[in-house]
């Protein structure tokens, strides 16, 4: 087994971690970095719980 070594690592790919890997992609282009996801899909609470009209779990400002 290959061992990887990385500057940043990022648990889970929900909104959150999607958005952290844009943001060290773009603000700190030097940096390695990886996403790391237990599940099959990618999307958090947004994939996970699909109760009709709940759109997030948390306050979104965008």
């Amino acid at each position: 087994m290959k061992t990887e070594h990385f500057d940043v690592l990022v648990v889970g790919a929900g909104l959150s971690g999607i958005g952290a890997g844009y943001h060290l992609k773009t603000h700190c282009p030097g940096k390695t970095y990886a996403i790391l996801e237990g599940r099959a899909a990618i999307g958090g609470t947004w994939d996970l719980f699909r109760y009709p009209g709940i759109r997030s779990d948390s306050d979104m400002y965008t």
